[in-house]
């Protein structure tokens, strides 16, 4: 009749369009038996399609989720057909479905998100690398004014020692002539020695200035060891408070 004619049209529509989507479609019925399976299905299943691989594959649905395939479920477990390579799948189950005729199925599907895990696992490993490269981008970038900080410094060292040996030249040649000056002029009644002794204080203040420069331009490897600093400490604080006018009182608690 009329009605039987369309229903069979529907059924042919539906089993045409489960042949072309990308997704593992079979209708199970309650003794866990397929009624039908489309082709990417069965790949799933492996072998040939047989009906002791789909009972295979139901099998391990039912293992990987106790509610399946009765009741409505989703869950995502791993599929492996003979000589398949291992797939990551999305599984559904519209759980039982009265058909009318006192019979029941499930319509289950497969949907195979595999490449979406591989994908997310790229992304990942491409953040990581990415994470990577900032982090030796920032190093270099590190070791580079590591290198310029140095290389001034070298620069420094060089023109300090050079201005160094500039100015000690005429510098010892000051202190000659007024070493020179003071003994011609001794005991001439002249009044020149405080001018004298404020030349030889000035070429001593340059001296120490030039070798302080001298000392902060060379890199030199720290000679540690151990010591008491409680009497190194008395020892500066007694040797500066000998400096104070006398109306200067200190006084030093260690060990607090």
């Amino acid at each position: 009749n009329t009605e039987m004619t369309a229903l069979k049209k529907r059924e042919n529509q539906y089993k045409a369009l489960t042949e072309t989507v990308p997704v593992g479609v079979a209708e199970v019925d309650e003794d866990l038996g397929i009624v039908f399976a489309n082709p990417l299905f069965n790949a799933y299943c492996g072998g040939d399609g047989s009906e002791a691989d789909q009972s295979r594959m139901l099998r391990k649905l039912t293992e990987a989720n106790s509610a399946f395939p009765g009741q409505a479920c989703k869950f995502e477990t791993i599929v492996q057909g003979l000589g398949n390579q291992p797939r990551t799948v999305i599984v559904i189950s519209s759980g039982w479905l009265d058909l009318g005729d006192k019979s029941r199925s499930a319509t289950v599907s497969l949907i195979d998100i595999s490449q979406m895990t591989e994908l997310q696992r790229i992304n990942e490993e491409v953040s990581r690398l990415n994470r990577e490269l900032a982090a030796n981008v920032s190093k270099l970038a590190e070791a580079k004014d590591e290198i310029v900080k140095k290389g001034r410094m070298e620069q420094l060292g060089q023109l300090t020692a050079t201005v160094a040996h500039e100015l000690r030249n005429p510098l010892g040649a000051v202190r000659t002539s007024a070493f020179l000056l003071e003994r011609k002029l001794k005991d001439k009644g002249l009044g020149v020695e405080s001018q004298i002794e404020r030349i030889n204080k000035g070429i001593m203040r340059c001296d120490n200035i030039i070798s302080q420069l001298l000392d902060f331009s060379r890199s030199k490897q720290l000679q540690c060891q151990s010591g008491d600093l409680d009497e190194w400490l008395t020892g500066v604080v007694e040797e500066e408070a000998k400096k104070l006018p006398a109306q200067i009182t200190v006084e030093l608690a260690l060990g607090l």
